[in-house]
């Protein structure tokens, strides 16, 4: 995600637009965002993230990784990085119709569990024989990859949709968690690692240091950045 933003920032630095800043309803601040894509549309971004994603596991397999990176689904990040920043563009995940979204939750439901038994079944996952579903010439593979994105994408839409209709609304709480999600997505980590190293050396049930250890990296990440990171002069213009 950091990759992609500062990719991003640097192609709108080099090739700045003529509607950088967006007001309330961007739908009627630049040329062409009032278009919302239909289904055909959606479903050739499902193709063409299949077809990337075949691709891209002839060199980097299904469960390889270069210093955590996980390159077998960077044509997924990619694709779904840019539709993310188009559907800000065109205000998309306001205007999406409740029709749409049930259309992709039966998407998902029917077409994800049948297509993910015929893979199974069809494909000998039951036999033993996983090495074809990782990459390369195979059937399974191009099967997978085609999985992976229609299942995701149907998914997506039909969360947009279900959330923007029930649950579209932020109390106290809510807004304080929303507000400092991005600062400790960036920030957990080194926290996590070292509240870890803290209680290395105690002693007891893996399972109960394991969920001491989430509350208490959740409370400190939250009040660090609620409280510290994000009132920082730099910082507090980026999270």
């Amino acid at each position: 995600m950091l990759i992609f933003c500062l990719g991003y920032a640097l192609f709108r630095t080099l090739r700045p637009g003529s509607n950088r800043q967006y007001p309330a309803n961007p739908v009627h601040s630049a040329k062409g965002a009032g278009i919302l894509p239909g289904k055909l549309k959606i479903w050739g971004l499902i193709l063409a993230i299949t077809v990337l994603t075949f691709l891209v596991r002839f060199p980097w397999p299904n469960g390889t990784a270069f210093y955590n990176l996980q390159f077998c689904y960077f044509s997924q990040y990619v694709l779904f990085f840019c539709a993310g920043t188009l559907a800000f563009r065109g205000d998309w995940l306001a205007r999406f119709s409740i029709s749409s979204g049930k259309y992709w939750g039966r998407v998902a439901l029917i077409g994800g569990l049948t297509g993910w038994v015929a893979l199974l079944v069809l494909g000998g996952a039951f036999k033993g024989q996983l090495a074809a579903y990782r990459g390369g010439l195979h059937w399974q593979s191009l099967g997978m990859a085609f999985w992976e994105a229609m299942t995701g994408t149907a998914i997506s839409m039909y969360l947009i949709v279900w959330f923007r209709q029930k649950f579209n609304r932020q109390g106290a709480a809510a807004r304080y968690f929303s507000a400092n999600a991005f600062a400790v997505y960036v920030f957990h980590t080194p926290i996590l690692i070292a509240l870890s190293r803290m209680i290395s050396g105690i002693h007891g049930p893996l399972l109960l240091k394991f969920c001491f250890l989430t509350l208490v990296s959740l409370a400190v990440s939250y009040a660090l950045c609620s409280m510290l990171f994000r009132k920082l002069p730099l910082l507090k213009q980026i999270l």
